[in-house]
């Protein structure tokens, strides 16, 4: 349609040129108006262009890829997750602080007798940080290995150590053995073009600074950073304070999988709910 008018008002200007150029006696008013009618024709030129470009059918979107058969696994070599962390100190001489550093899966080791993968937290500049993390997969659920001390009165301390269930990518009831956690459903999401098995639970113990909801979405991992401390027996609460995560980024390689600016709740579709009576 935006064309056709165009089309007709260059037409019209053409007709105009024309009866000055055949009337007029005056060359100087003509050669004015010559001019006129050429600043005319570029400017209407220039907005046909920007019609006809905005004229132009978008390609519709593609289909998402659909589920895989088999579960994505997180703990891929190379996997990479950009956080973000807030850490709300519990008394006053500490600042509450936001930085944001990389996990990513670099190796393996052998702990506790069995098999897992390194995970290393680097910062911008390339330095790391802490010691790394060690955890495995088996069958949808990502367990952590936990080293600590516990110190008695007198000084003295027993060495534990155990393999801490982090999260369980194929709930099959809302009794998942984490403290505080309640599976409120499983279903899919699509984010960056594939569709992802996702599990949404809450929390059945308040704390402080705690988001409503997590999301653990099939090979990314929790989207809000609800890892349990199988020392403090919490999951926001560390030795110094409260700590909030977000995920903002997930790298699979070179592949980016998962952006926060891409999330919303309403693209997660639940397919089993975990309603009371099924608790």
């Amino acid at each position: 349609m935006l064309k056709l008018v165009f089309k007709h008002y260059m037409h019209y200007l053409a007709k105009q040129n024309h009866k000055y150029t055949s009337t007029m006696k005056n060359k100087t008013y003509c050669s004015k108006q010559k001019s006129l009618y050429s600043v005319l024709v570029a400017i209407s030129a220039m907005m046909l262009f920007v019609a006809c470009d905005n004229d132009k059918t978008t390609e519709p979107p593609l289909p998402p890829e659909p589920l895989t058969e088999e579960l994505r696994p997180v703990l891929t070599e190379g996997k990479r997750w950009v956080i973000e962390e807030t850490f709300e100190p519990s008394h006053g001489d500490l600042k509450t602080t936001t930085t944001v550093w990389d996990k990513i899966v670099n190796g393996g080791t052998y702990a506790g007798g069995n098999y897992a993968k390194v995970i290393r937290v680097r910062y911008a500049d390339g330095h790391e940080y802490g010691i790394p993390e060690v955890l495995r997969e088996e069958d949808g659920k990502v367990y952590k290995f936990w080293e600590w001390k516990d110190y008695k009165d007198d000084g003295t301390y027993r060495q534990r150590e155990l393999w801490g269930l982090s999260y369980d990518m194929n709930p099959q009831t809302d009794r998942i053995s984490i403290f505080g956690f309640q599976v409120e459903s499983r279903g899919t999401i699509v984010l960056q073009g594939k569709t992802r098995r996702v599990v949404k639970i809450s929390r059945g113990v308040n704390e402080e600074f705690d988001v409503p909801y997590d999301y653990w979405v099939e090979g990314i991992g929790p989207l809000f950073g609800w890892h349990p401390d199988y020392r403090t027996y919490s999951v926001t609460h560390g030795p110094d304070g409260f700590y909030r995560y977000v995920l903002l980024e997930c790298y699979d390689g070179d592949e980016k999988i998962y952006d926060h600016r891409e999330f919303r709740e309403d693209l997660y579709v639940p397919e089993v709910t975990f309603t009371e009576s099924a608790r």
